[in-house]
């Protein structure tokens, strides 16, 4: 059973509805950022276009999750801001424009404080007060538009590490062991792909292992001429940082004028 908590409190007065399934007892949690299209299942079965992808609506992605990752905690985190009800954004986690596309990556969006203090406030709403303390590991998934949260965060990652301070820095920093990036993308101007050395080494050091999973989708689309150059760069420095631990190509071969969106959601089924 999926339960949905809303307006849950994180850093500053910044809030997010998660969505939880699983067992609060574990200590072991899957974090889950979704795309555009996916939101509650009574929100898109009331749009049109939205409703024919209700399929992969957060409960039913969250309860898909927790078949993947047994014995695990899974939060889905609901986007702050959404337009015409199809289009999400995560401002509380990286900068956007009004028309919802991340602008801005930098080291100060306080985007990994307020993962944690999500975190500790679901704990208490579990009645669980020592959840957030006991977690060993964390894996962050990021599907689509979600993945530019997971880049917003290996920005922060340096930032935090420089500081040599376990007291400041935020708990779960340390406890991040698996990163997945599933057919990112977004239309903002910032980057699909981390290509900085500087910031993909930090994954490194804080022994992040990086999964990804991409399909024709995002991949042959000649509307975005840098984004397999990107993704190439991504690829051969995390091998070169043996941080790399596999990367799955769905649907090889076909053209992107045969591509759908159901290829794209695909890679939701192709989780390591």
């Amino acid at each position: 059973m999926t339960q949905i908590f809303f307006a849950v409190p994180g850093y500053a007065n910044r809030v997010n509805d998660l969505l939880v399934a699983g067992s609060p007892q574990s200590t072991e949690a899957v974090v889950f950022f979704g795309g555009d299209i996916q939101d509650l299942e009574v929100v898109m079965g009331a749009h049109r276009e939205a409703a024919t992808f209700s399929r992969w609506s957060l409960e039913k992605t969250t309860r898909l999750l927790e078949g993947q990752f047994a014995n695990h905690l899974i939060v889905a985190v609901r986007p702050s801001r959404r337009q015409d009800i199809v289009l999400s954004c995560f401002d509380n986690f990286v900068k956007s424009t009004d028309a919802v596309s991340p602008s801005e990556h930098a080291p100060n969006q306080h985007a990994l404080e307020h993962l944690d203090l999500l975190l500790e406030s679901l704990s208490g709403l579990l009645g669980e007060v020592d959840f957030h303390r006991h977690l060993s590991c964390v894996k962050i998934v990021g599907f689509s538009k979600g993945c530019v949260v997971l880049n917003q965060l290996v920005y922060e990652f340096p930032t935090w590490l420089a500081q040599n301070s376990a007291v400041s820095a935020p708990s779960i920093l340390r406890k991040i062991g698996r990163m997945y990036w599933l057919d990112a993308g977004h239309s903002g101007p910032v980057e699909y792909w981390i290509t900085q050395p500087r910031l993909l080494d930090s994954l490194r050091e804080l022994n992040v292992g990086v999964h990804v999973v991409i399909s024709p989708y995002q991949v042959g689309n000649l509307r975005r001429p840098s984004y397999v150059p990107q993704l190439e760069e991504f690829l051969r420095i995390c091998g070169q940082l043996g941080v790399l631990k596999d990367v799955t190509k769905l649907h090889e071969g076909k053209a992107f004028a045969d591509a759908t969106i159901d290829d794209h959601f695909d890679t939701l089924l192709h989780l390591p």
